[in-house]
């Protein structure tokens, strides 16, 4: 199997594919456009009366939705995460989210209820009808649809922008293969561009390829071979978030301080760390870990967790406890005040999971087989002609991310490629918060949408 693509997700950006590989047919190239999505109208910052009147139109977010995502993201975090390593690694819950969104709608029967399982969505149909307590509430893609227009933003502070798009074989859309009803929801609800081309051809990988270069200001999406598709492929779709933020306080350069980092090997090298002292401020000193939050300009929010000496990352990961109460899912009591000393290491890096084993173990089984897989809410009158077999299953799964932190801000991104396939305070009150050994990072917006782990600056 060619390399076909990818999905990109996380603080600056997240992009996600999902590909059909089921029909065979030389392709010509290039791409036609057959819809075009529509974004939010701008607001610029702190236009506050232009921000409460969207919420007063569209409503806010649900509690029960948030909390979902949020969940999700407790489920998920050890099973992407936990593995051993030395490597920094980074993952973006809500790409998945977003990702595992779009494949319950193109799906029908236990395929549909097992990933709407997985999104603590529960199992209300998607398009309508009554759920199983018999009465009709929101649709995921309605909730989705209002999740991506109230978290729009786009000012010289922060962006947070979500774009997708659908890539359909040009040879099986003329025959009818897509069912026209998923294609318009996905584009209304999940602001996605279609198109339709050549799959297999280079031109169309770089029509891919330069989609994403714009969705996400050209930090991904700069090798077109990367998203050359197999020519008996019949669906693509890149779904990107991209996001910036900067700090509320930005750091100064002149009191960076150089010391010793320990990684999760054990071996030490030199870092560059950024200095702050908050006082009071708010910090959690639990039995295993420490962890404090620094506001950024645009409402999100970065949170440090350190684990105690002798405990690791993926200790904290596998605490249901700690995990539930850093993402907001508990009602204990706030964190106490102190005097808190940051020192944050600057680092980048880039990281790549496989999170097929991740969405099987979150309860997403029957759309990996031929056997069990239904995806007929994808497939359209003229699926037969395609799929002569009539079966189409989820081949595999896998996110890349990079990430960034410095003096001004964060920047991050992640990659998720999903295919289709056929056939604990000390007494004298003062926290010293300094990351100099393995720590977690979590990058929020009111929901997580990334956690990374630093073995190394």
């Amino acid at each position: 199997m060619k390399k076909k693509g990818w999905l990109y997700g996380g603080l600056a950006a997240a992009l996600l594919v999902l590909a059909v590989f089921l029909w065979q047919r030389p392709g010509q190239g290039g791409a036609r456009v057959l819809a075009a999505a529509e974004y939010p109208q701008a607001i610029a910052f702190g236009d506050r009366e232009a921000r409460q009147e969207r919420i007063e139109r569209l409503g806010k977010i649900p509690e029960e939705f948030s909390r979902a995502i949020r969940q999700f993201a407790a489920d998920s975090a050890y099973l992407a995460l936990g593995q051993e390593t030395e490597q920094n690694l980074c993952y973006s819950p809500l790409s998945f989210y977003m990702a595992l969104a779009i494949v319950a709608e193109t799906a029908q029967g236990e395929t549909r209820n097992e990933a709407l399982s997985c999104l603590h969505y529960g199992t209300a149909a998607l398009d309508g009808e009554a759920g199983p307590d018999g009465e009709a509430g929101s649709t995921l893609s309605e909730e989705m649809h209002r999740y991506l227009q109230l978290r729009f933003q786009d000012n010289e502070i922060c962006v947070v922008k979500a774009a997708n798009s659908l890539w359909l074989n040009e040879a099986a859309e003329a025959k009818g293969a897509y069912r026209e009803d998923t294609l318009r929801r996905l584009a209304e609800r999940y602001q996605a561009d279609v198109y339709a081309g050549a799959f297999g051809s280079p031109e169309l990988a770089e029509a891919m390829s330069n989609w994403v270069k714009k969705q996400t200001k050209g930090l991904l999406g700069g090798e077109s071979e990367s998203f050359l598709l197999e020519a008996d492929g019949a669906l693509s779709i890149l779904s990107t978030l991209y996001y910036y933020d900067q700090w509320y306080n930005e750091f100064r350069a002149d009191k960076n301080v150089e010391d010793v980092f320990t990684c999760q090997d054990g071996t030490q090298v030199t870092a560059e760390y950024m200095c702050t002292t908050k006082n009071p401020y708010p910090v959690l000193a639990e039995e295993g870990y420490t962890a404090a939050s620094l506001g950024m300009k645009g409402g999100s929010r970065i949170t440090f967790v350190l684990p105690d000496e002798g405990r690791s990352p993926a200790d904290i990961l596998a605490d249901e406890a700690a995990m539930a109460r850093l993402l907001g899912l508990t009602d204990e009591p706030e964190a106490a005040s102190a005097e808190v000393r940051f020192y944050i290491p600057k680092y980048r890096f880039e990281s790549d999971l496989d999170l097929t084993e991740t969405a099987q173990a979150l309860g997403l089984t029957a759309a990996f087989s031929g056997d069990t897989a239904d995806f007929s809410g994808l497939l359209g009158d003229g699926g037969a002609w395609a799929w002569p077999a009539g079966t189409v299953w989820l081949d595999g799964i896998r996110q890349q991310t990079s990430m960034s932190i410095d003096e001004r801000g964060c920047e991050a991104a992640a990659f998720t490629q999903i295919d289709y396939a056929g056939a604990a305070l000390p007494v004298d009150g003062v926290v010293e918060l300094k990351l100099n050994r393995p720590f977690l990072i979590i990058v929020s917006v009111g929901e997580p949408y990334f956690i990374g782990v630093i073995n190394r600056p």
